[in-house]
């Protein structure tokens, strides 16, 4: 029986794979035919990061240690989704929410 020859397992490769069975079913997160749209927090080095902001329908979980943004970033981000005419809603598992602090950030409460 001959050989094959083997075929690298790059993501292209497998994507290709799967699409050839299931068409359109994967796409690569930098395909510039995606189309991300996103909302910036405002915070500039927190948006460089994320590629111009928080990517729309997308779940994004902000974790780590105590007083290191993670609230005020949140508070900035449905800021600036309400401006642009977003219905928004937070779930505080940390039991954090300070309505004077949203405020201050921007929220519309």
């Amino acid at each position: 029986m001959p050989r094959r020859a083997a075929v690298a397992a790059t993501p292209e490769n497998v994507m290709a794979k799967i699409n050839a069975r299931w068409p359109g079913a994967m796409t690569l997160a930098n395909d510039p035919a995606l189309e991300v749209r996103r909302i910036p927090t405002g915070i500039v080095e927190i948006d460089w990061l994320m590629g111009g902001g928080f990517a729309i329908n997308r779940h994004t979980e902000m974790y780590g240690g105590s007083n290191v943004g993670k609230t005020y970033t949140a508070y900035r981000l449905i800021a600036n989704a309400q401006r642009i005419g977003y219905r928004c809603a937070m779930m505080d598992v940390e039991k954090s929410f300070d309505p004077l602090f949203a405020e201050h950030a921007g929220v519309d409460l």
